[in-house]
């Protein structure tokens, strides 16, 4: 979410075949009469990828015995290999034909193709009305926006590629008590993407995904509100029974080269969630190439886990409005932005702290990589504003510039909104010369506050594909409702992390 003024309090950071050869008759019986023994059956087909029947070698010729064909090798390793021909039948008088080769196992490999590359393109608009499968022989297009009606469930097969058209502004909208189902794969993900070709994409090329709930949100007047960017589009409300309420799923889902300014100083976003409960299911997502926030969460209780955010031109991860949810494995980069922008951002409305319910996300494990100059615009590791609230626990914000963790705006009274946010066993490093920790002061001193907090150089490299310690960083255990298992600091254990892989991850940049 974009602000024309910063009011914010901010922390940075193939098997060779064989042949088993059967034993013939004698020699001296060379001469007796020889049956033709039977051929051997072909080999069964492997398993994945297609792969065909195995390897074998060709039965011995036998005298007066059982010709006994080889047993087939195992398939080559990788997609499409194909076994050998099965076992010749061994020849003898009377012998039987020899054993079939074995099937080969193994081959295959990724099968999805998301280029969209021959595949039929579908258009669709308007309103969805009745549940519906985007199937992934077809590539689909968003031609204006396209709704989930209310009661109305759209899934998404693996490998579907979904291209958000630039005029009319392909955007997708889940009303609230609509569902998407969105459930990839590591390597068959779902892809929501520009319809320009590769090496013509640019962020904005599309406008993006944004999913409504009921869940409760600060706003006033009962805590429903216009999504920010598009009138009568609403969302939100004051029942806390809403507060586990399901959207869908989106899981191995990646989008790119959206958000969209479609008013003055009224973007949308790569992916929104307004409203939205916890009974909804995010899980290895990324947004990359947007010219907004790459996540935002307008209130509501949503957790998400394994979240990866490239190349923004505003926040990587943006709470506000009463969020409460939890967040744990998060890794954000900055590259070439020209615009303010901060890794984390936390707010609440400075000027009336006193909603209910307050801004207050739980963070585990987050890396972030701030990249830039010291300048006008302004980039911090995390920003805390108007009161928000918040715990951030196990993270490395890196090469910030202006520093670690900013707080402005911070309520001084006794009304809710005073606690401040808590920052422990967490790391804040930039090679930035002069670059403070913290700013202003309270910011410094809340880093100080924080137990095991560290400011020495972790050893994670941010040119790195996978930004990682060569060995883990011990943290704090994470509480129920999150891995426990991740007492370390960062987004990754260490480098045989492999959570950040598959096909579901791409930082092309056009």
């Amino acid at each position: 979410m974009r602000k024309l003024s910063l009011v914010s309090a901010i922390l940075m950071v193939g098997v060779v075949p064989f042949a088993a050869v059967a034993c013939g008759g004698d020699d001296d019986e060379a001469d007796k009469p020889k049956a033709t023994g039977g051929t051997g059956g072909g080999g069964t087909g492997g398993t994945d990828g297609g792969a065909s029947g195995g390897a074998s070698g060709s039965g011995a010729t036998g005298g007066g015995g059982t010709g006994g064909g080889a047993t087939g090798g195992t398939a080559g390793q990788g997609g499409g290999a194909s076994g050998g021909t099965a076992g010749q039948g061994g020849s003898s008088g009377s012998a039987t034909g020899g054993t079939a080769g074995q099937g080969g196992s193994g081959g295959g490999g990724p099968t999805c193709d998301i280029t969209g590359a021959g595949k039929a393109k579908q258009t669709v608009s308007g309103d969805i009305t009745a549940n519906t499968t985007w199937t992934s022989d077809k590539v689909w297009q968003l031609s204006g926006t396209v709704h989930v009606n209310a009661g109305v469930t759209l899934t998404i097969e693996p490998c579907t590629r979904i291209e958000g058209l630039n005029s009319p502004l392909g955007l997708l909208i889940v009303k609230p008590g609509g569902k998407l189902m969105a459930d990839g794969t590591k390597d068959e993900p779902i892809l929501f993407t520009s319809a320009n070709a590769p090496g013509s994409r640019a962020a904005g090329d599309w406008g993006g995904v944004v999913i409504l709930g009921n869940a409760t949100a600060n706003y006033a007047g009962g805590g429903t509100a216009d999504f920010e960017a598009l009138p009568g589009e609403t969302f939100g409300g004051s029942n806390a029974a809403n507060d586990t309420e399901s959207s869908g799923t989106l899981r191995y889902v990646r989008i790119e080269f959206a958000g969209k300014e479609v008013a003055p100083d009224k973007e949308v976003n790569g992916l929104s969630f307004a409203g939205v409960g916890s009974g909804t299911v995010v899980d290895y997502v990324m947004v990359s190439n947007v010219t907004d926030d790459c996540f935002e969460w307008f209130g509501g209780t949503a957790n998400a886990t394994h979240l990866v955010c490239f190349k923004n031109d505003d926040d990587m991860f943006d709470v506000d409005t009463g969020y409460r949810g939890k967040l744990q494995f998060l890794y954000g980069k900055s590259t070439g932005s020209t615009e303010s922008l901060n890794a984390l951002e936390s707010g609440d409305d400075k000027d009336n702290n006193t909603r209910t319910p307050e801004t207050a996300a739980t963070v585990y494990n987050m890396t972030v990589c701030l990249e830039g100059a010291v300048g006008a615009k302004k980039r911090y590791g995390a920003a805390f504003r108007g009161g928000s609230k918040g715990e951030v626990v196990n993270s490395a914000f890196l090469d910030y510039v202006e520093g670690g963790l900013f707080l402005v705006h911070f309520p001084t009274d006794t009304t809710p909104g005073t606690t401040a946010p808590t920052l422990h066993h967490s790391v804040a490093f930039t090679k930035v010369a002069g670059a403070p920790v913290g700013s202003p002061q309270a910011a410094i001193d809340l880093w100080n506050a924080g137990t095991g907090n560290s400011t020495t150089d972790p050893g994670i490299n941010c040119a790195d594909v996978m930004p990682a310690p060569n060995a883990m960083i011990a943290g704090a255990t994470p509480p129920a409702g999150f891995d426990t298992s991740a007492a370390y600091v960062g987004a990754f254990k260490d480098k045989t992390d492999t959570w950040m892989s598959g096909a579901w991850v791409e930082f092309a940049e056009n």
